[in-house]
């Protein structure tokens, strides 16, 4: 199914010609691991977010409610249901790369709209990764992508792509941001990325200001305070 693997289409022509230009030495942009998804997340309730943690640092999202929920087979025994847009939204184990989520009552079958989180360690910030995400998608869909960025700030950036269906991509549109930590560990960036996708082209109205602020509010958290909020006293 092509729509389930747009971004990971991406990624991996990311992360493939990312280690070819590290070979020959010609571009500045490396990427130094596969994506991986966030490797524990939980809601922390008085402060209305889910934190996401992948080893040396956290993502907190803006988040009021979440459910807990206990399946019966072994590999999701237990897992959250955040409340994101007055919609409960399922976490789907069955992708393995990044931390994806659909609406409830949807599947990946007919699904309609999807929050994927991932994270890369590379050798440049987020603009540069959202410049080759865009080379990439133009060199794989010429003239039937647009981007648009919508803000940027310390560490971050946020933007809006939409496609329309062509051989490599299914018609969507989606909201991105891609944030940094505000210092680097061994002189390497972390990169975090936390999209939402909506099927269909050239459905920016349907990224009202109060996802706009979802987006903005997010922040990435490490050393002491990731420590205090994974190990509380």
């Amino acid at each position: 199914m092509k729509t389930l693997a747009l971004s990971f289409t991406v990624t991996i022509l990311l992360v493939t010609q990312a280690f070819a230009q590290n070979k020959n030495q010609t571009f500045d942009f490396r990427v130094y691991s596969v994506p991986t998804r966030p490797v524990y997340f939980t809601h922390l309730k008085e402060e209305s977010k889910m934190l996401y943690v992948d080893y040396r640092e956290g993502l907190r999202i803006d988040c009021e409610q979440a459910k807990l929920v206990t399946y019966e087979e072994e590999d999701r025994s237990i897992n959250y249901t955040p409340n994101w847009f007055e919609k409960n939204w399922l976490n789907l184990d069955s992708i393995p790369i990044d931390m994806a989520y659909i609406p409830e009552g949807q599947n990946l079958d007919n699904w309609e709209e999807m929050i994927r989180i991932w994270r890369l360690d590379t050798s440049g910030g987020p603009e540069p990764l959202y410049l080759k995400l865009k080379e990439t998608r133009e060199e794989n869909c010429p003239g039937k992508s647009r981007f648009e960025v919508v803000e940027t700030g310390k560490k971050r950036i946020l933007y809006i792509s939409s496609t329309e269906d062509c051989e490599e991509f299914d018609a969507e549109t989606a909201m991105v941001t891609i944030i940094a930590p505000l210092k680097l560990v061994f002189n390497q960036h972390t990169l975090w990325i936390i999209e939402y996708e909506i099927k269909g082209a050239n459905r920016d109205s349907m990224f009202t200001e109060e996802i706009r602020n979802w987006f903005r509010n997010i922040e990435v958290v490490s050393g002491k305070e990731l420590k205090a909020l994974v190990n509380p006293e």
